[in-house]
């Protein structure tokens, strides 16, 4: 983005007519989450523009959290309902602005930091890889509404074929009460799945839940 950068978009001014996609690796700072991630987004498209691309795909062609291997100064690995909620953010992130492919790396390496398989069994399942397949469930072949941020809590909403709108739900940080607008169904990244009544308060975090 700096000197390299300029020489790069200068030359590429001429040349976009040969491209069909252009291509950025969005690694956060190991100890960063998907907020930075956003903001490596935002300036990418926005170098783009400035050097003419216009509006060519966007794909993030790796993309994963923390690091673990040995020679980086700074090391972290994320598990649990963090690392579900992480890569569910990467895929609800690019949706919202506008990065029409990423490419997790890796399913099988466990040299960063987001695990999808369990290190020592790979045909295991773990918070990430559960949490993947769970967004692809709400979000492929949905139509895509956008989001909208009130009182920290962002709402994306998506409507399946054939079916109602859902709302996906969560805090741009910490936790908040969230009143059920009406009868639904509470789905979590791990799978699981909450009848909920109208008027019922929950709590949403910045770990996404969707309301069918």
């Amino acid at each position: 983005m700096g000197k390299w950068g300029k020489a790069y978009g200068k030359t590429m001014k001429q040349q976009w007519k040969y491209v069909d996609v252009v291509s950025a690796h969005f690694y956060p700072p190991a100890t960063s989450g998907p907020g930075t991630r956003v903001s490596y987004i935002k300036k990418m498209k926005k170098y783009y523009k400035k050097w003419g691309a216009k509006k060519k795909p966007l794909w993030d062609t790796e993309m994963n959290f923390g690091d673990r291997r040995p020679y980086m100064k700074t090391k972290r690995t994320y598990t649990g309902t963090q690392a579900a909620g992480f890569v569910a953010r990467t895929y609800i992130d690019s949706m919202r602005y506008g990065v029409s492919r990423v490419f997790w790396y890796g399913w099988d390496i466990h040299v960063l930091g987001t695990d999808m398989v369990s290190p020592t069994n790979g045909s295991v399942l773990v918070e990430g890889g559960r949490a993947f397949l769970e967004i692809q469930d709400w979000m492929v072949g949905a139509k895509w509404y956008g989001c909208r941020t009130k009182n920290r809590i962002t709402t994306c909403t998506v409507k399946p074929p054939g079916g109602s709108k859902n709302f996906i739900r969560f805090t741009t940080s910490g936790s908040k009460k969230f009143k059920v607008p009406s009868a639904s169904v509470l789905r979590e990244l791990d799978g699981t799945s909450t009848s909920l009544s109208k008027g019922q308060k929950v709590r949403i975090t910045t770990v996404p839940v969707m309301f069918d």
